[in-house]
């Protein structure tokens, strides 16, 4: 990520997810990304059900597509689509260590 430091979490095979240090972001906390066929389309139908679009529908360059989105009760994701050649965890693959 440009601007800041992006370390990658492995566990097993893969990557499960990245570290980012983020100097505007002032106390620490949990993203958790939830896997979205369409980033847009899922975007588009939180805000008619009252959530909220803090990043829009944004390309990782090389990884894939996500958006920061809050429900109307106030608890804040990620949504996300990764491209096919991108490296990710097969879920289905057990490996001591990986959240599920």
């Amino acid at each position: 990520m440009e601007g800041c430091t992006y370390r990658m979490i492995m566990v097993g095979p893969g990557p499960i997810g990245g570290i980012v240090e983020e100097k505007n972001i002032p106390v620490s906390h949990w993203m958790p990304y939830v896997a979205v066929n369409d980033v847009d389309a899922a975007a588009k139908k939180l805000q008619q059900l009252k959530g909220t679009v803090c990043v829009p529908p944004t390309d990782i360059p090389g990884t894939g597509r996500f958006a920061v989105v809050g429900d109307p009760q106030g608890a804040y994701f990620s949504l996300y689509k990764g491209l096919p050649e991108s490296a990710g965890a097969d879920p289905d693959q057990p490996v001591p260590g990986r959240i599920c």
